[in-house]
């Protein structure tokens, strides 16, 4: 994948990506990869809690999944839908740095420009490599260590899609650019299992977009993120919130 038209990331596309707290200068922490490591994993966990005051991994984990979900799939589908672009983001040439933002190696900053013509075949090949070699072993591995429920984490990502769909479509958008956001909000929700190395889409009874999102805002399972050390005193939840 990303073998021919590669370019590195325009400026104004870099300043954009930020919001996704994705960094492009300071330098390289822990390679995302490792945490496919047990051992790395429970200690980046234990780490967290502290710096999120969560009071266990499991709420840790949930948390972090929020945040990566943030970090690389809304800032890949942004990309895809505003940009016409695909951007690519290998598990294992990005890393978290000190500042808690997800760093990109110079050989991890690049896009591929999309043609019409081609645009179907290369959206499988971004998001197959997007969940089936990310976000798919990631989530799975955050299960296994902390025993957090799966559905847990795969809505906390189905949420970080949904509202980067929602804000996108907030925008005074061209037809084809609303069109390239419907097309690519279906082909996800719908996608085999195989485009996430699993026997069933994991997303599709989480994707909400338009007015099913609007009459249907509240989460299927709940986050836990009442349970940090900052929410706790209020039993503060978050806006879409199932215990609401």
């Amino acid at each position: 994948m990303f073998n021919k038209g590669l370019s590195e990331l325009r400026e104004d596309l870099r300043q954009e990506l930020k919001a996704f707290q994705l960094d492009f200068e300071r330098g390289e922490g822990l390679v995302m990869k490792h945490l496919l490591e047990r051992d790395i994993c429970v200690s980046f966990l234990k780490e967290q809690m502290v710096n999120w005051g969560a009071p266990n991994i499991v709420v840790a984990a949930s948390m972090f999944s929020k945040r990566y979900a943030l970090m690389v799939a809304s800032s890949s589908l942004y990309t895809l839908a505003l940009h016409n672009k695909a951007m690519h983001l290998p598990i294992h040439k990005v890393s978290w740095n000190s500042e808690g933002k997800l760093y990109l190696s110079n050989s991890a900053r690049i896009v591929q420009d999309l043609k019409d013509q081609d645009r179907t075949e290369s959206r499988y090949e971004l998001f197959y490599t997007l969940f089936s070699e990310n976000i798919t072993p990631m989530i799975a591995n955050l299960q296994e260590v902390s025993r957090i429920k799966s559905a847990i984490l795969w809505e906390n990502i189905a949420v970080r899609i949904n509202s980067i769909y929602r804000k996108m479509l907030a925008r005074d958008l061209d037809a084809a650019t609303i069109e390239r956001i419907y097309q690519d909000f279906e082909y996800l929700k719908y996608a085999d299992g195989a485009l996430f190395h699993l026997n069933t889409n994991p997303l599709t009874s989480f994707l909400k977009i338009g007015i099913d999102l609007e009459e249907n805002p509240l989460r299927k399972t709940c986050c836990l993120f009442h349970q940090l050390d900052k929410n706790r005193p209020e039993k503060k939840c978050c806006l879409n919130c199932p215990l609401i």
